[in-house]
């Protein structure tokens, strides 16, 4: 038998996330959220919808912007992981999933610089990519 795992990125989007937790819901599907912390800042009522309705919750950054491996400032990478936990809280799944901005779906060095990979490390976070 084939497991398929589905997953939405970049939201919660108030025009989407509504529609797409409907069609999940008419077909007894469950997701995982990656969310953009700038979203769910303000949007936060989608996330628990999802997460009361049993989708997990993942991080996908802060602001999306750039992917972290071509962030050079200090700190910033580890900001754009740590904002968006804090702002996700008690809806994170156990395992902590995080997505990567990946500028295009490249899987090179672009995805992650050392920051943010140590922090991950640290922080025990499981990576998710969206290839097999």
């Amino acid at each position: 038998m084939t497991t398929i795992t589905l997953s939405f990125d970049n939201g919660p989007d108030p025009d989407v996330t509504p529609q797409v937790l409907d069609t999940l819901a008419r077909h007894d599907l469950k997701s995982t959220f990656f969310v953009l912390g700038d979203k769910l800042r303000d949007r936060r009522k989608l996330s628990e919808r999802a997460h009361a309705e049993g989708h997990w919750i993942g991080n996908h950054t802060y602001n999306h912007l750039v992917p972290l491996g071509m962030s050079a400032e200090r700190g910033i990478a580890a900001d754009e992981i740590v904002r968006t936990e804090a702002l996700i809280g008690a809806l994170a799944h156990e395992r902590r999933f995080f997505r990567p901005f990946g500028g295009g779906g490249l899987l090179d060095q672009r995805l992650l610089n050392r920051e943010a990979l140590g922090h991950l490390q640290r922080e025990a976070y499981t990576c998710v990519l969206w290839n097999v």
